[in-house]
């Protein structure tokens, strides 16, 4: 168990490493989020602990590599964490492509809806020019990746989780 918590926390710091190296060739737009994707995989493949370790472990590594605030990142990963193990459960008769994809955007939906609620902080704001030019890109990129992603992660999760 103590393997699988340190493996994980591996994972989730080689991830950001690797989000941080696409910042400087990726524009913020079309980069897919994979911090969340991994929450998301953990989650739905090895359980709401692990999931939930997983959230917060990237949350924290994201955050302490970011100039955000404190709960920038670490909330909207939890949330989308039991959101997910929430929505597996759900989706639990009919596992297929489209109720993954599901999964994911109403993972992407909530962690955007939170991120904005805690920039804005009550202020009022056109959220047509953000939309167009920032979430749904972002959202899109991240919808298409999510799977070669998740095919990807699943024979290392096998072997390395067993």
């Amino acid at each position: 168990m103590i393997k699988n918590f340190f493996l994980l926390t591996l994972a989730c710091f080689f991830i950001v490493i690797v989000e941080a190296a696409a910042t400087a060739v990726i524009d913020t737009r079309w980069r897919p989020d994979l911090s969340l994707l991994t929450v998301i995989f953990v989650t739905l493949s090895l359980g709401f602990r692990y999931g939930f370790w997983t959230a917060l472990v990237a949350g924290l590594l994201k955050e302490s590599f970011g100039s955000q605030g404190f709960g920038m990142a670490l909330v909207p990963y939890l949330v989308c964490a039991y959101l997910a193990d929430h929505l597996k459960h759900r989706f639990a008769l009919r596992p297929s492509l489209m109720s993954r994809l599901g999964i994911v955007l109403s993972c992407l939906s909530v962690q955007i809806a939170i991120q904005m609620v805690f920039f804005l902080r009550g202020q009022p704001v056109d959220f047509a020019a953000p939309a167009m030019s920032v979430i749904i890109p972002q959202i899109l990129v991240t919808m298409l990746v999510s799977e070669i992603f998740f095919n990807m992660c699943r024979p290392c999760a096998s072997r390395l989780f067993a």
